[in-house]
C-alpha cells in the first residue's frame, strides 16, 4: 500500500459502518470529555448530554430512544477506543448525510470536507 494511502487510511476510515482512525478516536475522546459517553466494561453508555448533542447534529430522538449502550471498538491503527455499534453507525451516517465526511470511491477511506473540518471543530473541538 503506498504511503499516501496508508496515511489516508489511518486518518479516517469506516470500520463495520462506523468512523475509525485518528478522526474516529478523536471524536470518541471528545464525546467522553464532554460527558456524552461513559465507558463501562467494554461498552459506551449514552448520557442525556450525549442524546442532546446527537439531536443537535440531526439524529432523531426516535433513533436514539432504544440505544442506551454501544460497542467499544479498539482502533486497529491507533490502539485506542472508537465508538462502534448502532450509535457509531448513526453518527457516521449523520456525518456522511451532511457531507462533512465523504467516502473515497471503492475504499473504506473517508475524507473530511472543508465544511466537515469546520463543523467537527465546532461540535467536537478537534482540528
Amino acid at each position: 500500500m503506498p504511503l499516501r494511502i496508508k496515511e489516508e487510511f489511518r486518518f479516517a476510515r469506516s470500520c463495520y459502518g462506523h468512523l475509525a482512525g485518528i478522526t474516529g478516536v478523536k471524536i470518541t475522546q471528545a464525546l467522553i470529555s464532554k460527558g456524552c459517553l461513559q465507558i463501562i466494561d467494554d461498552h459506551f453508555i449514552l448520557t442525556k448530554v450525549g442524546e442532546t448533542l446527537f439531536q443537535e447534529l440531526g439524529i432523531e430522538r426516535s433513533s436514539l430512544a432504544h440505544i442506551k449502550t454501544s460497542k467499544l471498538c479498539i482502533d486497529g491503527t491507533e490502539r485506542r477506543p472508537h465508538l462502534a455499534g448502532h450509535l457509531g453507525r448513526l453518527l457516521l451516517d449523520c456525518l456522511m448525510d451532511k457531507k462533512w465526511v465523504v467516502r473515497k470511491e471503492q475504499t473504506r477511506i473517508l475524507h473530511i470536507t472543508p465544511m466537515g473540518k469546520q463543523q467537527l471543530s465546532q461540535y467536537f473541538g478537534i482540528k
